[in-house]
């Protein structure tokens, strides 16, 4: 869901992904200071197609669901060195 396939071996496909990948401003803009963004947004992302749309959403009202979520954020944060923070 939050990542996409790059072929790692062919430099000009990396560099096309990084040129195209959205940046965000990391202090002030004065500095030009950036870093690479991963939208962790559910509602930017493609539902699985077996669930309901009705589904979907509701789902994200669950407290078993928020434990879960909560959980999956604090390992994508671990994984990148840093915790999910929400930018605009």
């Amino acid at each position: 869901m939050f990542e996409k396939p790059i072929d790692k071996t062919n430099r000009k496909a990396m560099i096309a992904f990084l040129k195209q990948h959205f940046r965000y401003d990391t202090m002030h803009s004065w500095n030009r200071a950036t870093s690479y963004a991963t939208c962790i947004k559910l509602h930017r992302h493609e539902k699985p197609k077996d669930v309901k749309d009705s589904t979907w959403w509701e789902m994200f009202s669950l407290p078993e669901w928020c434990q879960v979520l909560s959980g999956l954020l604090d390992e994508f944060a671990q994984s990148r060195f840093g915790p999910c923070t929400e930018n605009g």
